[in-house]
């Protein structure tokens, strides 16, 4: 595996016969300029470093390549392999009774090679005529130093046998096609000396003709045919060089499919505000969209007799981007977006094709998405088995933020940045959308046009294309109007790669109640960084007999996997007895599915997590009772441990306090949504945005 600067482990593919490949590991120097690649549990065939009669150690060197960096000391010395097993056959020695010995010697190659109760002998005999018997002898003619177990035929697994032929010295091996097998574990060794055990083997009604034939291997074991890693095979296990080495040689190829229309569950969200783009290029995809990987794998004929099987195809996708399905040509399971197509025979193919929905939180001009795939045996070319697509996002403009973040009035000065990498005047238009869900209608929906230093006022209507309730340019003491909101335009300043907008907002009083603030921004090339959830604001209204009343924190920012407290405060003008359910929902939308979508019963102080199909009614992810518990509960977005989750009550308050963790899957920008319902349901607030929070 590899570790970059301490960070998470990963464990790497095997592509070729002794190539380890780590995709996706972003090397990110420290603060002085230095980053640290730790590469640990390793590990290497070294059959191939024995030479006969040397018995000193040969060294495993290991070399390192990082793409788009140079290494140095890139060739190290991983370890150091010595000889541990010298086998041979003596003479064989006829005996009378038609029959045979054929003493088998097992030495270490030095001392300490063997280990006691570990270390298994295996002997192989082959060419034995079907009028012939063979027997194995329980112990070494040293003593009971090792013994003869019922291991299968490659020396894995079985138990002690005590014999059972020849005053029960011997046990009788059943042949196969012609080949029998014994193995021995070793019971004793001496540390001090070179151990030897001798197995004289019995060959029964062989002639000297058929004893000249036997052809005899011995080596440890247990034995495999594979030559690289296996979930099933024992460990530690040895070449069995009887059997010819297994090579696949799997091609791969991906690309990304062209016109595919994003599929995620914010699509209908994102038409109401008007303002949707799917790139049909094939190479070039906007952030906030949908983008699907065709993976084609085939095995090649270059070896007509080699059957790939066990062939596992991974889309090592990059962060930023999160897998919205993934489907096998045939039908063959999927599991994120790695898929197990079985075997393939020489020629045959299979298909993936993984769909991902890419964040508006990737601020990356590219991203490379590597593809591979692996079976039983070792890729005979490490290059063919892998392949990769690049996704051009070259001038997507990136959202700053806002400020204030959260708060409450009539009227304020709001200050909204925008960024663009190549320079803030690239910049087309910036949007900034005030209303309770991502909707242009009925909305304070502004357009600020950089080239031309104009602000627009959207209609009640809320299309963006037009027409306006008015416009106004920089400079100008005017201010513009709908039913919403009355917007003065104080300033516009570009500095680098950053544009910062200021504008006075007066709030309509029918416009009252819990808003969220969006931006979004557009270049002139027309890429967009979609919307961001980036702030709420409260407009004054009178609430009903329940209310949602604070959040705390309602802004803020922390990495994947971090634990944060959010606190929800809401009031029952009927009293604390009168709470029914409080419902809190964090995702980019009203919306259940995929999202960190939780239920407190105030009845019986249940907290119920939905799971990832997002249906209130059930079933759940999990549930716990708080104020005590110190499990977790957890879905693929969020966990929410019950250490730091409690609820309390003073007067006609709630307070209901959660200890969250949100998942990597879930990075990017999300709202909390809170919503409260007496017991009776004769009272309900409607989905309040109280806060927002943004997933690293």
């Amino acid at each position: 595996m590899a570790q970059c600067n301490g960070g998470t482990a990963q464990n790497g593919i095997v592509g070729g016969y002794s190539s380890v490949r780590w995709l996706g590991i972003s090397i990110v120097p420290a603060g002085n300029g230095m980053a640290s690649l730790r590469i640990s549990n390793v590990r290497a065939d070294a059959s191939g470093l024995a030479t006969l009669g040397n018995f000193q150690p040969g060294a495993i060197t290991g070399q390192v390549s990082v793409t788009g960096l140079q290494v140095s000391n890139a060739v190290q010395i991983m370890a150091n392999a010595a000889g541990t097993l010298v086998f041979s056959e003596s003479q064989p020695a006829p005996q009378p009774g038609a029959q045979t010995l054929i003493p088998l010697v097992f030495q270490e190659a030095q001392a300490k090679s063997f280990q006691a109760g570990a270390t298994r002998l295996r002997m192989s005999l082959s060419n034995v005529p079907a009028t012939s018997q063979v027997y194995a002898p329980v112990y070494p003619m040293e003593g009971a130093r090792a013994q003869l177990y019922s291991a299968d035929g490659s020396g894995y697994g079985g138990s002690p046998v005590s014999g059972s032929s020849f005053a029960g010295a011997y046990q009788f091996l059943t042949p196969t096609n012609g080949t029998v097998t014994a193995t021995w574990v070793v019971l004793a060794v001496d540390p001090g000396l070179i151990d030897t055990y001798t197995f004289p083997l019995l060959v029964v009604n062989a002639t000297s003709g058929d004893v000249s034939a036997l052809q005899v291997t011995g080596s440890l074991a247990p034995v495999s045919g594979l030559s690289g890693p296996s979930a099933t095979a024992p460990v530690p296990r040895y070449r069995d060089f009887l059997a010819q080495q297994n090579l696949a040689y799997l091609r791969v190829n991906t690309f990304i499919v062209p016109g595919v229309a994003g599929s995620g569950s914010n699509e209908a969200a994102r038409t109401k505000a008007g303002w949707v783009s799917h790139d049909a290029a094939p190479r070039a995809v906007t952030v906030g969209s949908d983008v699907a990987y065709a993976i084609q794998v085939v095995n090649d004929t270059t070896d007509p007799s080699q059957t790939a099987t066990n062939v596992v195809i991974r889309d090592n996708l990059p962060s930023g981007l999160v897998v919205v399905s993934c489907a096998v040509a045939g039908g063959a399971p999927c599991s994120g977006s790695s898929a197990n197509v079985g075997t393939l025979g020489p020629g045959q193919g299979a298909t993936v094709t993984v769909v991902a929905y890419v964040d508006p939180s990737y601020t990356g001009l590219t991203a490379e998405n590597p593809v591979s795939a692996t079976s039983d045996a070792v890729n005979l070319d490490l290059l063919a088995s892998t392949s990769s697509s690049s996704l051009i996002l070259n001038g997507v403009p990136v959202t700053v933020g806002n400020t204030p973040s959260s708060g409450s009035g009539s009227s304020q000065a709001f200050t909204f940045q925008f960024s663009h990498p190549a320079g803030y005047q690239n910049l087309g238009v910036v949007n900034v959308l005030i209303n309770r869900v991502l909707d242009g209608r009925n909305a304070c929906y502004l357009a600020y046009v950089v080239p031309s230093n104009t602000l627009v006022l959207v209609n009640d209507a809320g299309d963006a294309g037009g027409s306006y309730a008015g416009s106004v340019v920089l400079g100008s003491m005017s201010t513009i109007q709908n039913s919403q909101c009355t917007v003065g335009l104080v300033s516009a300043q570009g500095d680098g790669t950053t544009l910062t907008l200021t504008l006075n907002i007066t709030f309509k009083p029918g416009f009252g109640g819990n808003r969220i603030t969006y931006v979004a921004a557009r270049d002139q090339g027309g890429g967009n960084s979609d919307w961001q959830a980036l702030g709420v604001w409260q407009v004054p209204w009178t609430p009903g007999v329940i209310a949602v009343t604070a959040l705390s924190p309602p802004r803020g920012a922390a990495p994947a996997g971090s634990t944060q407290q959010f606190t929800f405060t809401l009031t029952d003008s009927k009293g604390t007895g009168d709470f029914g359910v409080v419902n809190v929902l964090i995702n980019n939308f009203i919306d259940g599915g995929r999202a960190c979508y939780l239920a407190y019963v105030a009845s019986s102080g249940t907290l119920v997590l939905v799971d990832d199909a997002g249906d209130a009614g059930g079933p759940w992810a999990g549930s716990m009772i708080l104020n005590g518990t110190n499990g977790a509960i957890e879905n693929k977005q969020c966990q929410v441990a019950g250490t730091g989750s409690n609820v309390g009550y003073s007067a006609n308050t709630m307070t209901l306090t959660m200890n969250i963790a949100f998942k990597g899957a879930f990075a990017g920008n999300r709202v909390l949504y809170v919503a409260g319902r007496d017991r009776l349901d004769g009272s309900n607030t409607d989905w309040q945005a109280m806060g927002t929070w943004t997933v690293q």
